[in-house]
């Protein structure tokens, strides 16, 4: 951990110690890129992301065995103090990817995609730093066109990891599980054009310009180094199904607290859209200024409803489910676009009309 660090204020001007402990996490072989990854004992923010993630989640686990959850959720508290005052950097609008332990102490303020990725996955940020962490990181590293003889033409593109010099190994790649992890994150921040662009992009890269079509690289052959390389890893497997499920649908089953959310991340062009999965089968179509979802639900429990939508007009819509109106609201927290928010209680299966009207 960090605890004992003295953090200096915007000016450089140490503030006066404090006598709590702030921890942070030091990152030593945690994430994918750590081959070529060192922090020296300083403290990085997707490790700690990670940690404050697995002690909230430790007392949610305890409240539900009976357990004291006291102990995992003051550790997290403090996590949360010490990642907001020692690594975000407000005036960027970004997490520094560390913080060093000893000398200076020096904050880095070039965070690569995964520390961007990892807070966001791990809930760190309000909805608005989710925002301008992924709109200051977009503004710096520069966009790899995805194009060639027969691929669908449009805006898609890759990232490297970061534009960190020189390049080495795991920390510059154009890295598919890293792009589409960060394609994810988007999604979580309210970015879905962006994250679709950025999705498709790496898709048409590995699976219809690659080697293997139709399976996962590792890296791409745009990379200047290390071209198209390692399809035996299976790296992106499971994060481009999260970030297919969770983020371009919108699924978000969290049955240990009884909840599932549905916050659908579909380009506004769309009109239709279907996914049929052990667990739930969703459906939505567009026709005018109509949106309908049809869900049926074979998780192991009956849970709770909640619909996100991205707000087509400025008039809360009327919405239907079993033939009875709905009520429904604005999101006040939401960021880059409206969102609706709609609540409907536990059952197997649901039918949802939205009926927009106004501008």
């Amino acid at each position: 951990g960090l605890g004992g660090a003295v953090p200096l204020d915007r000016a450089g001007s140490p503030e006066p110690a404090s006598p709590l402990q702030l921890p942070l996490y030091e990152a030593y072989a945690v994430i994918w890129a750590s081959d070529n990854l060192q922090y020296n004992g300083g403290g990085a923010t997707h490790s700690s992301a990670y940690n404050l993630f697995a002690f909230r989640s430790a007392a949610v686990l305890a409240r539900l065995l009976g357990e004291d959850p006291e102990p995992y959720q003051s550790e997290a508290s403090l996590i949360a103090e010490g990642i907001e005052r020692h690594l975000w950097l407000p005036a960027q609008g970004a997490y520094a990817e560390s913080k060093d332990w000893l000398g200076a102490q020096t904050v880095y303020p070039n965070p690569a995609v995964w520390t961007v990725y990892h807070t966001i996955d791990s809930e760190v940020p309000t909805p608005r730093q989710a925002w301008q962490m992924v709109a200051e990181r977009l503004s710096v590293l520069r966009k790899v066109p995805v194009h060639g003889a027969g691929v669908p033409a449009g805006p898609w593109y890759m990232l490297s990891c970061s534009d960190w010099l020189p390049y080495l190994w795991s920390l510059n790649l154009l890295a598919l599980a890293e792009n589409v992890h960060l394609a994810l994150a988007m999604w979580q921040a309210g970015m879905a054009e962006e994250a679709y662009l950025l999705l498709k992009g790496n898709f048409l890269d590995s699976l219809f310009m690659g080697l293997a079509p139709g399976n996962f690289h590792m890296t791409s052959e745009l990379d200047a180094h290390r071209q198209e390389a390692q399809r035996d890893f299976g790296d992106a497997i499971g994060i481009a199904t999260r970030a297919l499920v969770e983020g371009l649908f919108g699924l978000q089953p969290d049955l240990l607290r009884g909840a599932l959310t549905i916050r659908p991340g579909f380009p506004r062009d769309w009109n239709q859209a279907s996914l049929q999965h052990s667990n739930l089968d969703f459906n939505w179509r567009r026709e005018g200024s109509l949106d309908t979802y049809e869900i049926s639900s074979r998780l192991p429990q009956p849970v709770p409803l909640t619909l996100i939508l991205r707000a087509r007009a400025i008039r809360l819509p009327k919405v239907e489910s079993g033939g009875a109106e709905v009520s429904s609201s604005f999101d006040p927290a939401a960021v880059g676009a409206p969102a609706l928010i709609v609540k409907l209680p536990a059952a197997p299966s649901w039918k949802v009309t939205v009926e927009w009207n106004g501008d």
